[in-house]
């Protein structure tokens, strides 16, 4: 009886400890999971893994799936197929690069994770 009720206490520490950092994680780095749900944000998916902040306009929705293609379609020409299949967000003010974006890489406006572009101005 002893035994049983200590392995579930053990159990019982363990699962509560293992929720308690993964709140404190969420609460001191919540960007990555706000990344990783883009797709149930008020973001516009214009393809496949392809967000875009809603403020953006459609003439520039339109320039990045061209240069997506195009990108696309030299990796085809190099490796014959692409294998990888990123999620990749199209953002332009600083609130959502401050959502989206960590303090130590928001220099280089680069957050890989798939792949996230903060800043697509440079990359386009």
């Amino acid at each position: 009886m002893f035994k049983r009720r200590k392995k579930l206490t053990i159990i019982a520490v363990t699962v509560g400890l293992f929720l308690i950092v993964l709140v404190l994680n969420y609460m001191l780095s919540p960007q990555p999971v706000n990344a990783m749900f883009v797709g149930f944000s008020d973001y516009e998916e214009l393809s496949s893994e392809v967000y875009v902040e809603p403020s953006i306009s459609d003439n520039t929705k339109n320039k990045i799936l061209m240069d997506l293609e195009q990108s696309q379609e030299k990796v085809i020409e190099v490796f014959d197929v692409i294998e990888a299949h990123p999620t990749i967000i199209f953002v332009q003010s600083s609130d959502a690069i401050r959502t989206l974006c960590t303090e130590s890489n928001r220099s280089d406006l680069l957050y890989v994770l798939g792949k996230l572009h903060c800043d697509w101005s440079a990359w386009i």
